[in-house]
C-alpha cells in the first residue's frame, strides 16, 4: 500500500484492518485461489481503478501505519502501563 499500489489479500489476520475491500485493494477469502486470480485480473484490466486504489492505498497507509504514528502508540501504550503498575 505504502507503494502506491492496491493490494490483493486474503480476508485472515489482520489483513482486514489494513485493506479497504474495493477501496484500497481486494479481500478474498482465503484458500480461493480463483477468487484470488479474479482480484488480480479485475485489477490488471482496469487502469483507473487500479491507480485510484493505489492511491487511496497509500493515502491509508501514510495516514494509519506511519512510522511516527506506531512510535506514538507503543509511547502511549508504555507510559499506560507504568501508570498502572504504580
Amino acid at each position: 500500500m505504502a507503494a502506491g499500489l492496491p493490494v490483493v489479500a486474503c480476508d485472515v489476520g489482520g489483513n482486514p484492518e489494513a485493506v479497504v475491500d474495493r477501496e484500497t485493494g481486494r479481500l478474498v477469502p482465503s484458500r480461493n485461489a480463483a477468487a484470488f486470480s479474479s482480484a488480480i485480473a479485475e485489477l490488471l484490466a482496469d487502469p483507473e481503478k487500479r491507480n485510484a486504489m493505489g492511491k487511496a492505498g497509500r493515502d491509508r497507509a501514510t495516514e494509519r501505519f506511519s512510522l511516527d504514528r506506531m512510535v506514538g502508540e507503543m509511547e502511549s501504550l508504555y507510559e499506560s502501563l507504568v501508570r498502572g503498575s504504580r
